[in-house]
């Protein structure tokens, strides 16, 4: 029935093509990290790219992830139901790849400095701003206090959003929150206030101090505030979660620890700094250089087992470091970080040992953390 009501759409379609262009796609909205990511950068690109063309998209799961950021990127974008129809029923006719338009080409990375270079698009409202600021009075936060979000992946999430598949093959991406108390503590007592956000967590954010809070774990947390916090902080200290493709889109600075799949490392902004997970190779009791990580491919490694038949433990960073990349960071916000030539030079080891792909553009911008660089410089 729904491909006799869609054939006629299919056939204007693709009469008005010589005059003007429709496309189909669809957005992943059942996985946050690309739910928050592909619309944003599909706007920027189109912005960036002077494409001319009506484009018409369906949400591919039932539920979003995030109601809030739902709402978002149907002002945004023309996205209804019925087009799901059209996408199968355009594949059944010549021509069908001109009128697909694919906003997961990215794999969620601005391989093209996209972000860097044109403007924000996804946007909350001011009287949604204003109603996320009144519930965070509850905490003594007002809106002119600057704030940091602190996020540590754990299984919950995954476990608990999707209970009947095994994400056991995503705990290598897994780090301890308690891992970052001394960074928290550091940065509350600069003035900050520190918020540790997630929608479903392990354990609390038990910290004794006053500006730092345990959002994750509150009665007021929502898909609204979740948001909020991510847009408005100065920056965001996090582990391997999808709230990093959302500080991405908001162009958020980032400092991120504790990475795993290291060739995945963020390279296309200068506000992103990164430290790694070490690799400790357990028959031979030493640690991994980097090249021996991008020479095999480990640095690719996108599954626990694919660690444990390599018999490769992966090693979290130390509460030091990841107080030294938060600090770090802040410090190159405020214009305040010179950074020595014996650093620059540690850079540019690192970043030449990086293989040269898909993963990456032309431009480098991006900084791996200066005091881990320096602490581990026989890995380079």
């Amino acid at each position: 029935m729904a491909f006799i009501f869609v054939l006629p759409v299919v056939i204007i379609i693709r009469v008005l093509r010589p005059f003007y262009l429709v496309r189909i796609g669809f957005i992943n909205n059942g996985i946050f990290g690309h739910f928050t990511f592909e619309p944003e950068y599909y706007l920027s690109k189109k912005i960036q790219s002077k494409t001319n063309s009506l484009d018409l998209f369906f949400f591919y799961s039932i539920k979003s992830v995030n109601r809030q950021w739902e709402k978002m990127v149907k002002r945004n974008i023309h996205v209804f139901p019925f087009v799901r129809f059209i996408y199968h029923v355009n594949f059944l006719f010549p021509g069908s790849k001109h009128h697909i338009v694919n906003v997961v080409d990215s794999g969620s990375r601005d391989t093209k400095n996209v972000f860097h270079e044109v403007n924000q698009q996804i946007k909350l409202l001011r009287d949604e701003e204003l109603l996320a600021e009144e519930c965070l009075k509850e905490f003594g936060f007002k809106n002119n206090n600057k704030f940091v979000c602190i996020v540590s992946r754990d299984t919950s999430y995954k476990f608990k959003k999707h209970p009947k598949v095994d994400w056991s093959y995503h705990n290598y991406r897994d780090s301890d929150i308690d891992n970052y108390k001394d960074a928290a503590i550091r940065l509350a007592d600069m003035g900050y206030f520190v918020f540790r956000i997630g929608a479903i967590v392990d354990k609390k954010f038990d910290v004794d101090h006053e500006k730092i809070i345990d959002y994750a774990t509150s009665s007021i947390r929502s898909d609204l505030l979740d948001i909020y916090l991510v847009s408005k902080c100065t920056f965001i200290l996090i582990g391997e979660s999808g709230l990093s493709s959302l500080a991405t889109s908001f162009r958020v600075p980032i400092a991120f620890v504790n990475l795993s799949a290291v060739e995945y490392i963020l390279s296309h902004n200068s506000r992103i700094i990164s430290i790694p997970k070490k690799m400790w190779l357990r028959r031979e009791e030493r640690y991994l250089r980097f090249d021996e990580i991008f020479n095999q491919g480990i640095g690719r490694f996108l599954s626990s087992k694919k660690y444990e038949e390599k018999e490769i433990d992966l090693i979290e960073n130390t509460p030091d470091e990841i107080t030294d990349v938060a600090m770090e960071l802040h410090a190159r916000l405020n214009d305040s970080w010179e950074e020595s030539v014996e650093e620059q030079i540690l850079q540019s080891k690192f970043w030449k040992l990086l293989p040269k792909s898909q993963l990456h553009g032309n431009k480098i911008l991006s900084r791996v953390g200066a005091s881990y660089l320096d602490k581990y410089q026989n890995l380079l």
